[in-house]
């Protein structure tokens, strides 16, 4: 043992100064994504399918918590490999490359649970009595337009499936940034855009829009909009139609 007392105090304001950085500048933990929580989240997916002639798939979630904090995963399969990468605060933690066809399996599994996460708290929020007085006319025509506009969607999704070559884009938002904030979704599928608003009061709020170019346009207004009180329970089981073909389409590799 070493009982030279400058070696010791070397090692003392080493040990302090460890301890310094470690505060100053924690190591993260590795994310697993077998243990996300989807409450109190703002959840993200992105979903591409054929994005370039190397790059058949990309799956991107990503949470954020009410105090701005943000968990990312990433897998994408490239020349027959499957990457996959987490960040927390866009800090890399992990980075890794397999050749395992059932390595995919609990990202599939996670991204299923996330959308049916999002439809039970949407269904829970929709319980919601509101003592708002609606159109039933307007209501019944405003139905009656998405679920015309969601059979194209939802056949267009169902040919991403069975087509490998078909190229495929979708987005979906679901959760509140805020404690405060009322609940929303927001789906972006395509060249369509759908924003549903879930109201403290009670009502039901769909935009949407049509992006010819498919790239969103900020400035853009909405092709339609609507609020939903009589109907609102009937109007947002089209889109779980919607989602549960999102679902699919976005599990299969």
């Amino acid at each position: 043992m070493n009982n030279n007392p400058i070696v010791a105090k070397v090692f003392s304001m080493k040990a302090i100064l460890d301890k310094i950085n470690s505060f100053l500048f924690p190591v993260p933990q590795e994310q697993d994504i077998e243990a996300i929580d989807f409450r109190e989240k703002f959840i993200s997916l992105s979903i591409n399918k054929n994005l370039t002639e190397h790059v058949r798939m990309n799956k991107v979630i990503q949470l954020e918590d009410f105090q701005g904090s943000s968990t990312q995963f990433i897998l994408f399969k490239e020349n027959n490999h499957i990457l996959s990468k987490s960040y927390k605060d866009k800090k890399l933690l992990t980075l890794s490359q397999q050749e395992d066809k059932y390595f995919n399996q609990k990202y599939v599994e996670k991204v299923a649970q996330a959308f049916h996460f999002s439809i039970e708290m949407a269904k829970s929020t929709l319980e919601i009595p509101s003592e708002i007085t609606s159109d039933l006319v307007s209501e019944t025509r405003g139905l009656e337009w998405i679920k015309a506009t969601l059979i194209v969607l939802k056949s267009a999704v169902q040919k991403s499936r069975e087509d490998n070559d078909f190229i495929f884009e979708a987005q979906f938002f679901s959760g509140q940034r805020t404690p405060e904030e009322h609940f929303q979704i927001r789906i972006q599928c395509l060249s369509l855009d759908f924003l549903l608003e879930f109201l403290h009061d009670g009502r039901l709020r769909i935009s949407s829009w049509d992006y010819k170019n498919l790239k969103p346009d900020s400035k853009l207004p909405p092709l339609f909009t609507g609020e939903f009180v009589k109907l609102k329970q009937p109007v947002f089981n089209e889109f779980i139609h919607l989602l549960a073909e999102m679902s699919k389409a976005a599990t299969k590799f």
